[in-house]
């Protein structure tokens, strides 16, 4: 006849295990963690627009908010003056960037075609 601590002292520690991995799942929301409202005005410094507009406009395009966010990280990389516009010469060397060597001509072109209202400058929004 075997000695039955060993059994019940691993019931009991598979318990104690049950109990903490319990514990750790029903823990409250982190206090430091920002608020919809802390959002929100995150949002609205970064894009100018709140976080239910720009989730419109990535509905619209088909994308996730999360990838039209990133999109717009990108497209700020190569806003050098920070303007929120890039214009030709900024779109030349993100293009040259991108391994892309265009002639005067086609670099006019493609950034008349991306000069949606002709204003001289490429919007991201």
């Amino acid at each position: 006849i075997g000695d039955q601590r060993p059994e019940g002292e691993a019931e009991a520690a598979k318990a104690e295990e049950e109990s903490a991995t319990e514990e750790s799942t029903d823990e409250v929301e982190d206090p430091g963690a920002p608020t919809d409202d802390d959002i929100n005005e995150i949002f609205l410094k970064r894009y100018k627009m709140s976080k239910e507009e720009l989730q419109a406009m990535a509905d619209r395009m088909g994308i996730q908010l999360n990838n039209l966010c990133y999109l717009k990280q990108e497209f700020d990389a190569y806003d050098e003056d920070r303007s929120g516009y890039i214009d030709a010469g900024e779109l030349k060397e993100l293009l040259e960037k991108l391994g892309e060597e265009l002639t005067e001509e086609e670099l006019d072109a493609a950034f008349k075609e991306l000069d949606s209202d002709q204003s001289g400058e490429i919007e991201f929004f």
